[in-house]
């Protein structure tokens, strides 16, 4: 269950910052609009590709709290 509240709020963090860039840059160093918006989808991504790794762990018998 710990690796679910993980993925989970990589995924708020990674949608916040792609729909609003300018509430990340409250804290994000570099003032570029491209870097934001690219930020928030490398975190959505990270957020599925994570989400997707917890079936296959597993089937392969490693499980998800590891």
């Amino acid at each position: 269950m710990n690796v679910l509240i993980r993925i989970v709020l990589l995924l708020v963090a990674g949608v916040s910052a792609w729909l609003d860039p300018a509430g990340f840059a409250a804290w994000a160093r570099p003032n570029r609009v491209r870097f934001r918006r690219d930020a928030g989808v490398f975190q959505i991504g990270i957020g599925l590709v994570a989400g997707l790794c917890v079936p296959s762990a597993r089937r392969a018998g490693q499980g998800a709290g590891a």
